[in-house]
């Protein structure tokens, strides 16, 4: 098993070296194992319950298990308390991804009965994302979900992935006219998950009478690549534009990662103060730099290099 983590580990690796900073699509916890496990023995969930349940807890080739004879199924085993503190509050969560660790004793026996989250509450919540894969004889590691998507249907939140009763179950249903003791090593979730951009103005130039150059930063990502970049402005000397105002913007379906852009403002009014303000989108929301303002010139006359000239 060591050689197989490590070529694992060495092929994740080699992939991370190709990938740019730029192209980073989300932040992640990590996998977390359970600080809590349990069983519990609901219909038709109800025929056998599991042993040794901690041993789940981490991957250390000792196991939790059940057997199981045709047809019966296991109780339900409920590894909760993944102390996702990492996330922060308020993030949006893209997407949960459960790595199950099992085996049989038997091929061609037992399989997944139910693979399903649980919420706030430890209730079940959204779809069950069961495998009709049929367990194999040796430590076989089946990842459940995805990084980007709610798979699950469960609509997750931060504050449900961080509460102390949020977790999965797991059940197994022996489907194949014998028998088969169900071997668990670990049960690990790793949360992917992002937050607004951080986002920096900086003042305009190349100022004409009807337009200006702006500049701004994404300074952060927020975890995820913004599909939206650019400036908002409106009349005046104070105040915060947002995008409800008049805006001039990139959208690039995602590809904005953290660096500086510019972006030119037209059809400004001659000798007028507007407010100017860069931002940035991504699928948390809106970030905002601070807001500058810029006076255009009068008809005739443009700025550039620190020079006004006159037309």
């Amino acid at each position: 098993m060591n050689r197989v983590i490590g070529l694992v580990v060495g092929a994740i690796f080699m992939f991370a070296l190709l990938i740019s900073p730029a192209e980073v699509l989300s932040s992640d916890t990590g996998a977390i194992y359970p600080g809590t496990v349990a069983v519990e023995s609901v219909s038709p969930e109800d025929d056998v319950t599991w042993t040794n349940l901690d041993n789940i807890k981490t991957d250390n080739g000792v196991y939790a298990t059940c057997s199981l004879d045709y047809p019966q199924k296991s109780y339900r085993l409920k590894a909760r308390n993944f102390a996702f503190s990492a996330v922060p509050d308020g993030a949006t969560i893209l997407g949960i991804v459960v790595g199950i660790e099992r085996k049989s004793d038997m091929a061609n026996q037992v399989r997944d009965y139910r693979v399903q989250l649980l919420d706030a509450a430890g209730a079940l919540v959204g779809t069950s994302l069961k495998s009709s894969t049929y367990y194999p004889t040796s430590d076989t590691v089946k990842s459940y979900g995805s990084t980007s998507t709610d798979a699950w249907s469960a609509s997750p939140t931060a504050a449900m992935v961080k509460d102390v009763d949020f977790g999965v179950v797991l059940s197994s249903s022996c489907d194949g006219a014998d028998y088969g003791v169900v071997s668990v090593d670990y049960i690990g979730m790793t949360v992917y998950y992002c937050v607004i951009p951080t986002v920096t103005t900086e003042p305009c130039d190349t100022i004409t009478a009807t337009d200006c150059l702006a500049h701004g930063t994404i300074a952060n990502t927020g975890g995820l690549n913004c599909h939206t970049r650019g400036f908002c402005y409106k009349v005046g000397t104070t105040g915060d534009p947002t995008t409800a105002d008049s805006k001039v913007y990139d959208n690039g379906g995602g590809s904005y990662g953290a660096g500086a852009y510019s972006k030119t403002i037209s059809g400004l009014t001659p000798s007028t103060s507007y407010r100017v303000r860069a931002y940035a989108i991504n699928s948390a929301g809106t970030g905002y730099g601070t807001s500058v303002t810029v006076t255009t010139l009068s008809s005739g006359f443009s700025y550039s290099c620190g020079y006004i000239l006159g037309g």
